[in-house]
């Protein structure tokens, strides 16, 4: 700037002076000879003025795009800042609320939006949570509940949205009819399967611009990413539990709240087998799955029950234990155990047996010695 202004300068002292002659020369006949040099004054000035003309917008705009290149680079910087945190969030989640605690709590802070909602689904789990600055009423959640539906239908899903939990984020109440002109649902794919979908919601138009919306590709991709992770881990899990139940020599099994079987092992299905055939309702001896499955809390049920003979089988005796397992506070089912005791009854009653036979013997000896005397 001190440069252009130098030569601007310059150039209006060539123009001042040319002028200053073309008035000495009023009154008089025109010199040719004279504006040969004038006009050569003239040009150069207007040259100079072209070029310092052109060289101040030149600097502007060189100016003004370094700004906007300091702008996106800061905010590139901040996006990165971002992603660095969500993805620690994420890999320290073990379980799809916490994923989905993670995600929500990330959008809130960086997406001035109304309402966001996320349906995740795993394994046979679900979860679908949707939540707005405001009060929400059972109708509204099943408004919201149907747009879920259609963003994970237009995800290319067929997941149903059962069940839509509402978290209300304000007391405020809600207008009976919100008009959302900013919806957006990016899917959540996991080995290319459509696993889920992310929605933000808004009433005013725009309120997620284009940025943004790659921002939220990249948020559902690591969500997937890590989703992914969570399936292997649990694939894995169950294939080392189903191992050590398999080789196991007691007889396991987890049955559900009402008392319906939901894992077992190889020795759990050999007395349930015997045990069918002779009851019509599931049970261990005198006692039925559904009677097992309401053990308190905090409590160990432990009994002994015999089945007889079969053609396949012959008489065999059990203790069973079960206790109730609980998972954040909620009953999760109850789990039991039957152990084979058969072989220890047998010797139990023959060292009883062979005791009796002994203290038998000692005392006809006892006898047979007071006889004697």
């Amino acid at each position: 700037r001190p440069v252009a202004g130098v030569l601007g300068g310059l150039a209006g002292l060539m123009v001042l002076g040319m002028g200053m002659l073309l008035l000495n020369e009023q009154g008089s006949a025109p010199n040719l000879e004279a504006l040969g040099p004038s006009a050569t004054w003239i040009l150069l000035a207007t040259g100079l003025s072209a070029v310092i003309a052109s060289w101040v917008t030149s600097h502007e705009n060189w100016m003004r795009l370094s700004q906007d290149l300091e702008r996106e680079l800061r905010a590139r910087e901040a996006e990165a800042s971002e992603m660095v945190s969500l993805s620690h969030a994420l890999s320290d989640s073990a379980n799809l609320e916490e994923l989905s605690e993670a995600v929500l709590r990330h959008l809130r802070c960086h997406l001035a939006v109304r309402a966001r909602a996320i349906v995740i689904e795993s394994d046979g789990d679900e979860l679908a949570l949707w939540e707005d600055q405001g009060r929400l009423t059972t109708d509204a959640i099943e408004r919201r509940r149907v747009l879920v539906q259609r963003g994970i239908q237009r995800a290319g899903s067929n997941f149903v949205v059962r069940r839509l939990v509402g978290r209300s984020l304000g007391g405020l109440e809600l207008p009976d009819r919100l008009d959302f002109h900013t919806l957006v649902d990016v899917p959540i794919r996991v080995g290319g399967r459509v696993a889920g979908v992310i929605v933000l919601a808004d009433p005013a138009r725009g309120a997620v611009t284009t940025e943004r919306i790659g921002t939220l590709a990249d948020v559902a991709r690591r969500l997937g990413e890590a989703l992914h992770r969570i399936e292997r881990r649990r694939v894995g899990e169950n294939r080392r539990t189903s191992m050590l139940l398999n080789e196991m020599r007691e007889g396991v099994m987890f049955l559900s709240i009402d008392g319906k079987v939901q894992i077992t092992n190889p020795s759990a299905d050999a007395v349930l087998k015997q045990s069918y055939a002779l009851n019509t309702e599931p049970s261990l001896g005198e006692t039925s799955l559904r009677d097992l499955a309401t053990t308190p809390s905090g409590i160990v049920r432990k009994f002994q029950f015999r089945l007889p003979a079969s053609e396949d089988e012959p008489e065999r005796e059990f203790v069973c234990s079960a206790v109730c397992v609980t998972d954040s506070g909620k009953r999760a089912g109850t789990l039991v155990t039957v152990t084979d005791i058969t072989d220890e009854e047998t010797a139990r009653r023959r060292l009883m047996q062979a005791e009796k036979t002994t203290l038998v013997g000692q005392t006809l000896a006892g006898v047979a010695h007071e006889l004697n005397n």
